[in-house]
């Protein structure tokens, strides 16, 4: 039940809220309620020290290559200025 590009849901026990843009096919749905998943969300498990190392050492990678890339591009537009 409701209004465009708005709607409400109860059913088993659990409330869906749906808001939308009307004729766009774009929306978000909400649940509430025992069966919303809430309960059987994710857990992290614990992380081995060597892949945790290893995985800090990519993202450190990673960052340098962003900045070294960003420099380039840096580097080069203002060359490009100077020489033109």
């Amino acid at each position: 039940m409701g209004i465009a590009g708005r709607h409400v849901n109860w059913s088993r026990g659990r409330l869906a809220r749906v808001p939308g843009i009307p004729g766009s096919g774009i929306f978000l749905t909400s649940r509430v309620g025992s069966y919303s998943g809430f309960h059987s969300a994710h857990v992290e498990h614990p992380v081995l020290p060597t892949r945790q190392r290893w995985a800090n050492w990519m993202g450190a990678l990673a960052t340098v290559a962003v900045i070294l890339a960003t420099a380039a591009i840096v580097v080069l537009l203002v060359l490009n200025f100077v020489l033109l």
